[in-house]
């Protein structure tokens, strides 16, 4: 399982390389997505080991979706990263408007399941939706993604629809 950890951990550092060597250029479309490459590529290296709650993965999962922030920039629609009250917690999402005009417009609410992550709801169905005039809010719920990461988000209140 270390051979297969350390190859994509490095196919990831590449890549991930190239996308910030392509954001330098102003080459937003390739960057975009070769950040989106890099983060698949940094969760498959933990797939045969994850297990819900495992704190041990816990930094892989920031260093994956952390991928995303540098990529908000040159995401065509606007992005906002939000807060959802959640029992004593609360639950890390995004806010993908289909335009900067602030129409009201029908919204698609996507949540992982299991080990998924933000990454993987954007390429998996934000993405889809937006192109079709949708706004989209993703999110991961109790124990996933970023929620198991026990990080302290700031309560984001958009007041979209």
């Amino acid at each position: 399982m270390n051979s297969w950890y350390e190859e994509w951990y490095a196919t990831a550092e590449r890549v991930r390389g190239i996308a910030d060597d392509g954001m330098a250029a102003g080459h937003e479309v390739s960057a975009r997505e070769a950040y989106l490459r890099a983060s698949t590529y940094y969760a498959i290296r933990v797939l045969p080991a994850r297990r819900p709650h495992r704190s041990a993965h816990q930094g892989e999962h920031r260093e994956e979706q952390g991928l995303l922030r540098p990529g908000r920039a040159i995401v065509h629609s606007p992005m906002e990263p939000v807060s959802i009250p959640y029992e004593d917690t609360a639950l890390p999402g995004y806010f993908y408007a289909a335009d900067g005009t602030g129409t009201s417009r029908p919204t698609i609410i996507i949540q992982t399941g299991f080990d998924g992550t933000q990454k993987e709801l954007y390429s998996g169905g934000a993405a889809a939706a937006l192109r079709r005039g949708y706004n989209c809010l993703t999110f991961e719920g109790p124990g996933q993604g970023e929620a198991s990461a026990s990080r302290a988000y700031p309560s984001v209140t958009t007041g979209k629809t």
